[in-house]
This record gives structure tokens, sequence and C-alpha cells, in this order.
């Protein structure tokens, strides 16, 4: 994937709102596809992806302190859960990253109520047609 040149770039937030000198992003997936598709997308819009399964997700988002989390979520899942806690007390915390959920219609109603976790929600199928454009305009806020 993208690589930082060895440069060791580091991200910190103030007021909410992330410094434009980091641009990493955490992708993830339990479809080893999906996180291809989703790191080329991300790749396209300047961002340096870090493709995870879920049960990496929560130590990844820990050791990288991504600008960016696109989360693919299948129907109840509950591998999900411990990343969806860390995100949540982040976002309480104000160190929050900005958060993409990829889901279906079924999904998105089958899932826990996380009031003001997501900025932005894609509908599957994901192509970088549909992602991209979400994915340019959270990275310039």
């Amino acid at each position: 994937m993208a690589s930082d040149g060895g440069q060791g770039l580091h991200c910190e937030s103030r007021g909410g709102r992330m410094r434009s000198g980091d641009n990493r992003a955490l992708i993830v997936s339990t479809s080893p596809i999906s996180r291809i598709v989703i790191a080329r997308t991300a790749e396209g819009v300047y961002l340096r992806p870090d493709a995870v399964p879920p049960e990496a997700a929560v130590r990844a988002l820990r050791t990288s302190d991504p600008r960016m989390v696109i989360i693919e979520a299948a129907a109840s899942d509950d591998s999900l859960k411990p990343l969806m806690s860390e995100l949540a007390l982040r976002r309480r915390e104000r160190q929050m990253p900005r958060v993409v959920l990829i889901t279906d219609a079924m999904t998105h109603r089958d899932m826990p109520p996380m009031e003001g976790l997501f900025d932005a929600v894609v509908p599957k199928p994901v192509t970088p047609d549909t992602l991209q454009p979400v994915l340019e305009r959270l990275s310039r806020l």
C-alpha cells in the first residue's frame, strides 16, 4: 500500500478536527477483496490505507491513529463491537477520526444505534464511483 517515505508523520487532534499532516485511513472489512477495493479507492484521494480484518481493528486504531476509519459491516457482525466501542469513546473524548460505514440498508437498520458515530453511510455494493466522492468530501473537513 502507500508509504510515507519513512517520514513517520503523526496526526494530532485539536478541537475535534484533524491536522492535515497525516492522511492515514484504517479500512476494516471481513472480506479481503473489499479491503483491496476500498484501499485502492482511498489511495485515489491521497489517503494512506491500512486494511485489516475486524479482529485486528482496535489494535490498528490505537497504533496508527488514523484520520479516517472506513468500516464495511455485515449484518450482526459481533466482531465489530470492540471497534465501535473504541470509536464511541474517542468521539466522546474528541479524538475522533472521520468514520464511514459501508453497509446495505438491512444491515444499517439491524446495527445497534450509534448516533453521531458515523460521518457518512455508503450503500453496498461499494464501487470507487460511489465511495470516492464521500472520501474526498470527508478528507477536506
